[in-house]
């Protein structure tokens, strides 16, 4: 009897001991547990803002080309119209503007009236000195005629400007009357003032030299 006391004792005493060890396990295991994150409680940044010219296709600020029509292209005036002289026989001669057929042509303006002007002529001499052919007046405006009369009024040269224009490539003679209507662009510091100039052809002489005398009134408008 005491014999089976004593080793329910000692059954008692492992049983303790070994409940021991588990509860100290256990301790150890959830000291040596990682906490879990906490989450921050400060609110996340804002996202910078996108400027307003950003990512905005930007269009090139081009000038303002407001193209002014040509005084030229201006209807002409009735018959009846007032025109006013601009000037009134001038002698311009032209010659051939070096030998050969690669000689330069010589723009001629017919509102100063000047030869040899970077701007602004209104026809253009070309001589074929020393080659074949005949020199040429090229008229830049298309408002081109021939008349009989060296008289010719300004009136003349509208209706025959109006009723039967010429080509714009006339070959110059002896004694040709030309009227042509001006791009209005004179020397420098003066208004833009179309005008209608009548030619005549006082001489073609050697060399392909060629005299004119020319009147030019200006178109009222």
């Amino acid at each position: 009897m005491a014999l089976l006391l004593s080793a329910l004792a000692l059954l008692v005493s492992v049983i303790s001991i070994v409940m021991s060890v588990l509860a100290l396990s256990s301790a150890d295991s959830n000291d040596s547990a990682t906490p879990a994150p906490q989450q921050s409680t400060e609110p996340a940044p804002a996202p910078s803002p996108i400027s307003s010219q950003e990512n905005v296709p930007t269009e090139s600020a081009s000038e303002d080309q407001t193209t002014q029509a040509r005084a030229s292209d201006a209807p002409l005036p009735t018959a009846g119209a007032n025109y006013t002289v601009s000037y009134q026989d001038k002698r311009l001669r032209l010659q051939p503007n070096g030998e050969g057929c690669s000689g330069a042509a010589r723009s001629v303006d017919l509102d100063q009236p000047a030869i040899n002007v970077e701007t602004g002529g209104d026809f253009e001499y070309h001589s074929t000195y020393g080659c074949r052919g005949a020199p040429s007046l090229q008229f830049v405006s298309d408002k081109v005629a021939a008349v009989v009369s060296p008289d010719a009024t300004p009136q003349d040269c509208a209706q025959a400007i109006q009723l039967a224009p010429g080509s714009q490539e006339i070959a110059p003679s002896q004694d040709l009357v030309i009227c042509a209507v001006t791009d209005g662009q004179g020397a420098a510091n003066e208004p833009v003032r179309a005008k209608v100039a009548r030619i005549v052809v006082t001489g073609v002489g050697q060399e392909q030299k060629v005299a004119l005398n020319v009147t030019a009134w200006e178109i009222p408008y």
